[in-house]
């Protein structure tokens, strides 16, 4: 890997026309984070002409590109900090999905049809609203079979489309196209984000990456978990959480009452925790079951009916990644690779997902928290 250089810094009006790019930037992060918005920074100095531009209320976006690592950022001010002691000021930055939560959409906000069909509609209707800057990819409908109806009376845009994936066992995400003539941000829905690099990509402790720390818990990891799961709280049910999905084994989708699974199957493997094991009980019969037990003084085996077999302990990492830009390109959010420890877990061979990314090109490190799979 040739000496890292600073990801560049530009500069674009509301309308995504570049206003310029930053000549002073220092300290640049950014994060990519599965199924949440993420944060980003830049430092740089007070005499930087584009300076004048970076006023929070201007709405104007940041756009960072890397040499290093191939997927532009694209972010709002939120904050900036001046220190005019130092000469330098701090931008804080919020990736450009999270102004879908800013968007409403009004009542009755009633749907029907195939999921992909709703996602477009979804956000079509926000936009048409108050444009959010985001478009649609073309191919979002494409292989979406799941037929549902849901509303969401003055729903919040980002959770209505969180809530719509969760039901359809798919992920949302938004990617961004950086170019000198403009900006485009796209929102893509597909059965998972990122690909299956298991064969092409191994990550070895002590080799390319290093573990800075791991975890083995049956509540897990909270922010990890929340970046997977959408976890509100810490004690937060697994079973309860946004991301958890049912996966059918039909074409034909069984009633809303039919448990065939909570876990996640991503990419070929399944995600290591889940409190159910894909019985085929229904939840009316499930509950019959336990109230049985329950009545024979079974709490225990009651506890066990109504979640079904429980698993292992959820596992997740945090690794630093060393310079290298061939293997930098294919970390990306979501993607399944293969990763090989002789300390963490006491020694593990595994698949994993790269739940969030974080990049910093001027320490040499690119940071992953991974989720370990099944498989």
């Amino acid at each position: 890997m040739a000496d890292l250089v600073r990801p560049e810094v530009h500069i674009s009006d509301g309308l995504g026309k570049r206003l310029g790019s930053l000549t002073t930037q220092s300290s640049v992060n950014r994060a990519w984070v599965l199924l949440q918005p993420a944060q980003g920074g830049v430092q740089l100095a007070l005499s930087d002409p584009m300076f004048k531009h970076l006023d929070p209320a201007l709405g104007n976006a940041v756009a960072i590109v890397s040499p290093h690592y191939p997927v532009p950022w694209l972010g709002a001010i939120t904050d900036r900090d001046e220190d005019h002691a130092g000469g330098t000021a701090r931008l804080t930055l919020l990736s450009l999905d999270a102004v879908l939560r800013d968007r409403y959409l009004d009542s009755p906000a009633s749907y029907s049809g195939s999921a992909g069909a709703i996602f477009r509609s979804l956000l079509s209707d926000a936009n048409g609203a108050n444009d959010s800057g985001i478009a649609i990819a073309k191919d979002v409908a494409a292989g979406i079979a799941f037929e549902t109806a849901v509303a969401f009376p003055d729903a919040q845009v980002y959770a209505a489309l969180n809530a719509l994936a969760r039901d359809s066992g798919h992920e949302w995400w938004v990617e961004y196209d950086v170019q000198p003539s403009g900006i485009r941000a796209v929102a893509h829905y597909q059965p998972a984000r990122g690909f299956n690099r298991y064969a092409a990509v191994r990550l070895t402790d002590g080799g390319n990456c290093d573990v800075m720390e791991c975890a083995k818990r049956l509540g897990g990891m909270p922010f990890a978990l929340r970046v997977v799961a959408g976890q509100t709280s810490p004690t937060q049910k697994y079973t309860e959480r946004s991301r958890v999905t049912r996966q059918f084994s039909s074409k034909v989708a069984p009633g809303a009452d039919v448990v065939v699974g909570a876990s996640v199957i991503v990419h070929g493997s399944e995600v290591e925790h889940s409190e159910l094991s894909g019985s085929p009980l229904t939840r009316r019969q499930a509950v019959v079951v336990a109230e049985h037990l329950r009545s024979k003084g079974a709490i225990h085996a009651a506890s066990l009916a109504r979640l079904g077999r429980p698993s292992g302990a959820e596992r997740v990492l945090k690794v630093r990644v060393y310079p290298n830009d061939d293997l930098w390109a294919q970390l990306d959010v979501g993607s399944k690779v293969h990763f090989v420890s002789h300390r963490a877990f006491g020694g593990c061979d595994v698949p994993v997902r790269i739940v969030a990314v974080h990049p910093m090109e001027e320490l040499g490190d690119c940071i992953l928290t991974l989720q370990v799979l099944k498989g």
